[in-house]
Order: structure tokens, then sequence, then C-alpha cells
């Protein structure tokens, strides 16, 4: 009987970090598997700050509303903290203009976050989440994670991740909820200097970009069509070449992904990380296990953060039948990703 249990509780476990995991390296972006979406009404709630004040979020709330989800250790947390602090800063805005919530999940670190203007350290309300259940009422799965609401209580703005157009995209949402958004001020990081800029190089980065808000948005088909036409003008940048081959993995491409990424010989530790994962992922994905298992085991010793190697690594055990080691590297998956 107690063997039994066990066995059942095993399960149980296995189950949840499986879904867990599903949750966090399954949804790329900000859309339809989230509880927020934009322009729909931002939740009530209620939080303790680290210094003991009650702050609460209702209905008759009439301020401009950002809230910030950070991991603190985790380095894009850490750059979008450092990010939030200089936008907030440059924006000069006025005490009363907006509420500033910053959610961490580590009650114990106090040093995370703090602001580098006195002026504007009142503005900023850090709240601890270490279970997690503001996570879950906003329906988040990564951080650095920026909320912005109007003053009518809607989504006006969001993002998930750390970007290479984070701070600006930032300054321009926040800024136009403001009203501080009159002029080309708040547009998009390199878009004027790219279109003036016509060399080869500034072409394939051009395509490069939207790639990536191509893939934010969901639009992987289309995101693989600008990473090949990068290519075509830098075929010698292993990053580009990289990139859609793990596009391809994720619509479930594996033969694709494999046809173009086995050819690339990276050397940088990062880009043969890189390659080691896409490939395994892609094994993994036409039911080639043996050769998957091997080839994310190297990904995951080259590159110890790769939350994916480890997730991808899950895959492989759980449909070997192996458990223990299915729940083990789960486990790490998120433990990268909290």
């Amino acid at each position: 009987m107690t063997q039994r249990a066990n066995q059942k509780n095993k399960l149980t476990a296995f189950f949840l970090v499986i879904v867990m995991a599903l949750a966090f390296l399954n949804a790329t972006v900000w859309g339809s598997s989230r509880r927020l979406t934009i322009g729909k009404s931002m939740p009530p709630f209620s939080a303790q700050t680290r210094s003991g004040e009650d702050f609460s979020y209702t209905a008759e709330s009439k301020k401009v509303l950002l809230v910030v989800f950070l991991t603190p250790g985790q380095e894009q947390s850490i750059r979008g903290a450092a990010e939030i602090d200089k936008v907030v800063t440059q924006l000069a805005l006025e005490p009363n203009s907006l509420d500033i919530v910053v959610v961490i999940t580590n009650p114990k670190e106090h040093s995370f976050f703090a602001a580098t203007d006195p002026k504007i350290k009142g503005l900023f309300k850090i709240v601890s989440d270490a279970e997690y259940k503001l996570w879950g009422q906003f329906g988040l799965i990564a951080t650095p994670t920026v909320i912005i609401a109007d003053k009518s209580q809607k989504v006006a703005w969001a993002r998930a991740g750390f970007g290479y157009d984070f701070t600006e995209a930032l300054k321009s949402g926040l800024g136009k909820v403001l009203g501080l958004a009159q002029d080309d001020s708040y547009s998009s990081p390199g878009l004027v200097k790219v279109i003036k800029n016509n060399s080869t190089s500034s072409k394939a980065e051009r395509h490069l970009k939207m790639a990536k808000m191509l893939e934010e948005k969901g639009r992987l088909p289309s995101a693989v069509k600008q990473l090949e036409r990068a290519y075509v003008l830098a075929p010698n940048s292993t990053p580009i070449a990289l990139k859609p081959g793990e596009i391809l993995c994720k619509t479930g491409k594996g033969e694709q992904a494999l046809k173009i990424t086995e050819k690339l010989k990276p050397q940088a530790r990062s880009d043969r990380a890189r390659k080691a994962l896409i490939i395994g992922w892609a094994n993994r994905l036409e039911s080639n296990l043996d050769t998957a298992e091997q080839l994310l085991l190297e990904a995951a010793k080259l590159d110890r953060r790769s939350a994916r190697a480890f997730y991808e690594l899950g895959k492989v055990y759980e449909a070997t039948n192996n458990t223990e080691k299915a729940v083990t590297v789960y486990r790490k998956a998120l433990s990268l990703l909290l």
C-alpha cells in the first residue's frame, strides 16, 4: 500500500512539473495564453509592500498603473530593473501621475530593486509574491514582465521578457499612456537609422529585428521568412543562421531544422551550445531519442543556464518512460526560469 502511494505521489509530482514546464516554455509571446491582453480590464488586486503599507488597485483607481514582475538574481530581471528605473527617471513624472508596483519572488531579497533618483523612490511600491499568487492572478509565465494600465483600468501595453527594444518600447508605451509622447522621441529603436542606412549589414539587421518582433507576436512562419532573407544577406553570421532552426523546432518542423542547422560550424561556445540544442531538439521531434539525449546533454554542458535544453531532455526521458530523470530535468528547467 505504501509503495503504491509513493508511486502515485511521484506520478502526481511528475504531472505538475510537466504542466508548469509546458506553461513556461511553450508560450513565447504575450497573447492568448495569458489572462491579460491589450484592451482588457486590469484585475483588481491588493498587496502589502515591503515597507508594510497596504496597496490596493480597484475599479475606482484613476492613476496610470505600471506593474513589473522581476526575479532576483535573474540577469534579464536585473537589466530590466535598471532600464525601468532609467525610463521613469527620464520621463520626469509627477508624483501623483501613476502607481508603480514591483513584484519580486523572493521576500528575503532587500536590495534587488532601488530607484537611483531619490525624487522617484516614492513611486515604487515593492511587493513580495513568494507564493506566486499575483503571478497566477495575472496569468504570467516569464520575468521580467511589464504591464501598463491606463486611467480607465484597461491594459494599454505589455511586454514579457527583456528584448533588444525593451527600453525604448517601455518609454513609448508609458509615454503614450501618460500623454507625453507627442513626437518621434518614443519611436522604436533604430528604425530611423535603419531606413537611412542601406548597407547590406543594416538590411540584414533590419530583417533580424523584424523576425524577433514577429516571433514575439507568435507569427513564426513569417519570422522564418525574415530570417531567411537576413541569412542571404549575411551568410557568415552564425547567430542569424541558427535562429531559423530554433523557430522551426518551435513549430514542430524537426527535419527542416536539421537541414539548415547541421551544416553550421560555430566557433563561439554560446553558438555551439545553441547548435547542439537545436539539433537535439529537432532529433527529439523526429523521435531519434538516443541522438537527441546525447546532443541535449552536450547543450546543457555548454550552457548550464539553458532552460530549453533541460526541458527538451525532460521530453526525451518522458518518451522513454524514465520518470525520475524527467522530473529532475524538468525541475531544473523551471528553476532557471523562476
